[in-house]
């Protein structure tokens, strides 16, 4: 499935957002949403309004968390009565895919990534692989170390 315009505006922005944290910031974490997990959208509106990269900003996420406060507002229809997110279907925002998780989705947000590169932006430089229209390997939904490789030209940490 070829990623349409708006789920590569929406990439890029995230992308370029998490690439303008610190490297040193510590509020993010592939391994949740948002923590905590129940988070109402009150507490999703308010990252999502003061965060911009603040580090006191106490709520820690994932790449798809920090969607929000990257300015991509969660649509009405993924809100819960209960007044939680939808994540699931939010995440879909991104990478087009419905249903199902993906390659492309395990490949950017996948929770496997907390043990093998739990940076803002190693999240960001498979996004930006994923931009290139680089294969995504086969075993995406398993991220291991050699992975790393692939993106590592996206990847602020390793820019001269």
């Amino acid at each position: 499935m070829t990623l349409k315009s708006i789920n590569r505006k929406r990439l890029d922005k995230l992308a370029t957002y998490l690439e303008s944290l610190p490297k040193s910031y510590e509020h993010f974490d592939m391994d949740s949403y948002l923590v905590p997990d129940h988070a109402a959208v009150q507490t999703v509106k308010d990252y999502a309004l003061h965060n911009g990269g603040v580090a006191s900003c106490g709520t820690v996420a994932c790449a798809v968390g920090h969607g929000p406060a990257a300015g991509i507002y969660v649509p009405p229809k993924m809100i819960f009565d209960d007044h939680r997110v939808d994540w699931n279907s939010y995440s879909c925002l991104f990478t087009g895919e419905s249903g199902e998780f993906g390659p492309r989705w395990y490949w950017m947000f996948g929770g496997g990534w907390d043990e093998v590169d739990n940076h803002h932006w190693g999240a960001a430089a498979r996004i930006r692989y994923v931009l290139a229209d680089k294969p995504i390997p086969k075993d995406c939904d398993e991220p291991c170390r050699g992975h790393r490789q692939l993106y590592r030209e996206f990847d602020k940490r390793y820019a001269s």
